[in-house]
């Protein structure tokens, strides 16, 4: 009973480009909190109790840009790349102290959010055919804080930038059945998830995902 609804205005204009194989598009976003809500959730890293906090009003601006593109070579292989760029930035524009882990005790009007990374990328390029495809894509994440705050959070308050590298394969084994193969980070890349709720956390380490495919219907 002493949390209130979230309420918000979000806004978004953008400009999207379509021709031939090539596409493009830029978006702005705009979200306005009367009443930001924080989630005790253990997919989120906490405790997983799916307590709500009150986070007052907060603003989160960004802008995100792609573009995408497809070669033909010998008008048999087909090579995608694609880009994406997203830049976000967020805080709080009121004032008040909380029990959530992530704010307490206590928040300035003007702290940044914590958990948003402020420029994020990602790019991939593949090469595809009729019987098989092979993709390779890089995400990028800029550091984030880990407790509402301004100016450079201290080493034990932030997770460190990472950039992530996968590798997809698909191939055609028998008319319609497709086998796919795929390895999120390659390069057992070490780095950190989170630092709640009872300190540090791992990030996925090497892994990799076989998935079998069948299609029916003409």
């Amino acid at each position: 009973p002493q949390v209130d609804a979230e309420k918000s205005l979000n806004l978004e204009a953008g400009y999207r480009y379509v021709g031939g194989t090539t596409r493009a598009e830029v978006v702005g976003f705009y979200n306005d909190y009367d009443n930001l809500l924080g989630t005790d959730t253990a997919s989120g890293g906490g405790t997983g109790t799916g307590d709500q906090f009150n986070g007052g009003a907060a603003t989160i601006t960004g802008l995100e840009a792609g573009v995408g593109t497809r070669f033909t070579v010998h008008d048999r292989y087909l090579l995608p790349l694609d880009l994406t760029y997203t830049y976000t930035s967020g805080e709080f524009d009121t004032t008040f102290e909380s029990s959530f882990a992530d704010w307490a005790p206590s928040v300035l009007a003007g702290d940044e959010l914590p958990y948003l990374p402020e420029h994020q990328l990602h790019a991939s390029f593949g090469v595809e055919t009729e019987r098989f495809a092979v993709s390779g894509a890089a995400d990028h994440s800029a550091e984030v804080r880990t407790r509402a705050g301004r100016g450079a959070a201290p080493a034990h308050e932030r997770i460190e930038g990472r950039t992530l590298f996968d590798l997809r394969a698909e191939l055609t084994v028998y008319d319609r059945w497709r086998l796919s193969f795929q390895i999120l980070n390659v390069t057992d890349e070490i780095y950190l998830a989170a630092r709640r709720p009872a300190g540090l956390r791992p990030g996925l380490g090497r892994s990799l995902i076989v998935g079998l495919r069948a299609s029916f219907g003409s």
